[in-house]
């Protein structure tokens, strides 16, 4: 890990198991948030992860040689829409929030961000990814 905080992280995991760990791969991630968005819940990236997983996934939802669609990133959330779908058996539904439509004025960069509802009608988790702060916001309303 090149972070400090995060190779300290990855010593705890060690000490904690007495042997290395394979951090979870891309795949895995994505249907830990798919089966969290189902419940209209926030996704445990502690579980047996390191902020430098997390920056790793992160990064990896995004093709950083475009500035604008993405199609990384639009792949992803289609898939994360059509899982959480799956889920939770039509009952919520995932969808990407236009520029400006964010609450608490977030979402005002329109360069490499995902900005996502998640909603079953009567309540919304709104999710923000910024990959280049390493960013997750999410609000639930």
């Amino acid at each position: 890990e090149s972070q400090p905080e995060h190779a300290l992280e990855e010593l705890k995991f060690l000490a904690d198991k007495g042997k290395g760990r394979k951090p979870p791969s891309r795949d895995e991630v994505t249907e830990r948030i798919c089966q969290a968005f189902a419940k209209l819940e926030e996704p445990n990236f502690k579980q047996d992860m390191t902020g430098g997983d997390e920056w790793r996934y992160f990064v990896s939802l995004f093709d950083l040689s475009v500035f604008e669609d993405d199609p990384v990133s639009k792949a992803w959330v289609a898939q994360v829409s059509s899982r959480v779908n799956e889920i939770s058996e039509g009952k919520v539904s995932v969808s990407s929030v236009p520029l400006g439509e964010f609450p608490e004025d977030r979402g005002v960069n329109s360069v490499r961000d995902i900005r996502l509802k998640v909603s079953d009608g009567s309540s919304t988790l709104w999710v923000e990814i910024l990959p280049a702060s390493n960013g997750w916001w999410t609000k639930k309303q």
